[in-house]
């Protein structure tokens, strides 16, 4: 059985959708409990389980497509406290389906990296500033 992370991702999103949208009517096909369990097997069974991670990704990717839900990224070399996390997050202007992940990188000397989606950046960083400034020099 072949099969890219993405179309297993894509896959998996419409029969998640497909089964909350049948939910509600008797005898709907299956739960996404069981859909989650069929997923794991049919990764087990073509010997795809090292693919995890990559399908996770697609899986976030493809679900953020659908329902236009974003998921921001910060990136920074020291823990970002509370009141940081939220003026970030007012800043970007998030709604209930929107979720935020913080990660430390040891490769940042100070600053903030912001990404939506795994893409479109916002760096906020100091060699990205210090970059900007030897550029115009």
């Amino acid at each position: 059985m072949k099969f890219t992370p993405q179309q297993f991702a894509n896959a998996f999103v419409e029969a998640i959708q497909e089964a909350r949208l049948l939910k509600t009517e008797p005898g709907s096909r299956a739960s996404e409990a069981e859909i989650i369990a069929r997923a794991a097997d049919i990764l087990k069974k073509a010997g795809k389980e090292n693919k995890l991670p990559q399908i996770i990704l697609a899986i976030e990717s493809a679900w953020a497509k659908k329902t236009g839900a974003r998921k921001f990224t910060l990136r920074s070399t020291l823990p970002l406290k509370d009141n940081a996390i939220k003026s970030l997050t007012k800043a970007l202007q998030l709604t209930d389906r929107d979720s935020v992940e913080t990660h430390l990188d040891p490769h940042l000397v100070a600053g903030v990296i912001v990404s939506e989606n795994e893409s479109r950046v916002l760096d906020l960083s100091f060699r990205s500033r210090v970059n900007k400034l030897f550029a115009t020099a």
